[in-house]
């Protein structure tokens, strides 16, 4: 369906004009996942991309598995909890994401965005967000789930450094592989500046783990699709 809260399309137009748009550089592939990195105005970190093919399944399974709050620290174990603490519309909501501290003597995190979960925009609304350089979706082709940075929305905890995510995406796209076979390519990108004092080896670590968060969503999303089929 179609947004009827315009902050939709004008997230999802920031996501795909300003980071997925950009100019991505190759830096590893590995279990079925390419790893990608660029460079962005808003932060010295790299911004990082992912994609995927995930045979079988459909745009409501990656829907309903990045949708499901519960789910947050098994698709991302350095997740300590996933929780909207301000619904802004039917569509837009402000979410709150606290990270574990990855070791001692360095602080946990906190990251606030502003999100549009659920998005599937029409052949129009896909033209006009920017959606048409190597893409060309038919109607409901397409599921996006995007955010910002909505640091303001929420005050800073002493429990927390705060973090900034200034962009961030998923991108799901109904396609065929070179075999025939019908499922979902899932693209993920994501700005962020993980803030205060940060060991570079955590920093780096943090972007080769996304191959392994990516995989997991796959993995998630399929075992999803398998109960919806009744076939687990």
């Amino acid at each position: 369906m179609p947004s009827t809260d315009p902050e939709v399309p004008r997230i999802a137009k920031r996501f795909v004009q300003e980071l997925l748009l950009r100019d991505w550089k190759l830096h590893s592939t590995k279990r079925g996942v390419t790893l990608w990195t660029t460079t962005t105005p808003w932060t010295d970190k790299k911004a990082v991309k992912t994609v995927i093919f995930i045979p079988h399944v459909t745009l409501k399974d990656l829907d309903a598995v990045l949708n499901d709050l519960t789910l947050a620290n098994k698709l991302d174990k350095t997740i300590k909890e996933k929780k909207i603490v301000k619904t802004l519309s039917k569509e837009v909501q402000v979410i709150q994401t606290k990270f574990i501290s990855p070791m001692m003597g360095v602080a946990a995190r906190d990251m606030v965005t502003r999100e549009a979960r659920s998005y599937y925009p029409s052949a129009d609304e896909c033209e006009a967000i920017g959606l048409t350089k190597d893409i060309k979706p038919s109607q409901g082709s397409v599921f996006l789930h995007v955010a910002e940075d909505a640091s303001e929305e929420l005050p800073i905890s002493s429990d927390y450094t705060r973090g900034r995510v200034f962009l961030f995406g998923v991108l799901a796209e109904e396609t065929v592989d070179e075999n025939g076979v019908e499922g979902v390519r899932l693209t993920r990108c994501a700005a962020a500046d993980p803030g205060g004092s940060m060991p570079t080896l955590i920093v780096d670590a943090a972007v080769v783990v996304q191959i392994k968060n990516t995989v997991k969503i796959a993995e998630q999303a399929s075992e999803h699709h398998a109960v919806s089929i009744g076939t687990k």
